[in-house]
């Protein structure tokens, strides 16, 4: 079973500048309430294979994450992947007007057995769209802060 999902928004800024943005994973943390913090593990610039680690927080539950760049198409496209919860984010921008992007974040969680069982019992998969959604709204009053 796969559990998927997908938010989109309209930010008021250039889509380089959108780009740049969410693909520096570090700023996760300001906009993911999930997301207590996020280290790159290996250094130069980014690309294909490069790997984060995260540790993330909802309620009383903690949790580290490794999530890995599987694909890096700059302005338009950014892919990684959470190996714990067997998780892809896809990222996808387009231009929606002079200085406005069109951002699209989408998941597919890959479910079996215990886990799918835990994300039924917990409804998991409506809070992850609704966190979804809250996150591109902090995301873009962050961008169009000039953050």
């Amino acid at each position: 079973m796969t559990l998927r999902g997908k938010s989109t928004i309209t930010i008021s800024a250039p889509i380089a500048t959108v780009f740049d943005y969410f693909a520096d994973l570090d700023n996760i943390k300001e906009y993911s309430p999930e997301i207590e913090s996020i280290a790159r593990r290996d250094s130069g610039p980014l690309q294909v294979g490069s790997v984060y680690t995260g540790m993330n927080k909802a309620g009383k539950r903690s949790w580290e994450t490794t999530s890995t760049i599987k694909e890096l198409s700059r302005p338009s496209r950014l892919v990684w992947a959470v190996a714990e919860s067997e998780t892809t984010w896809t990222c996808e921008l387009s231009e929606a007007a002079e200085n406005a992007t069109l951002v699209s974040i989408s998941f597919a969680s890959e479910l079996g057995g215990f886990t799918s069982l835990a994300m039924k019992l917990t409804r998991r998969g409506p809070q992850l769209t609704k966190g979804v959604n809250e996150s591109l709204e902090t995301a873009k009053s962050k961008i169009e802060a000039g953050g």
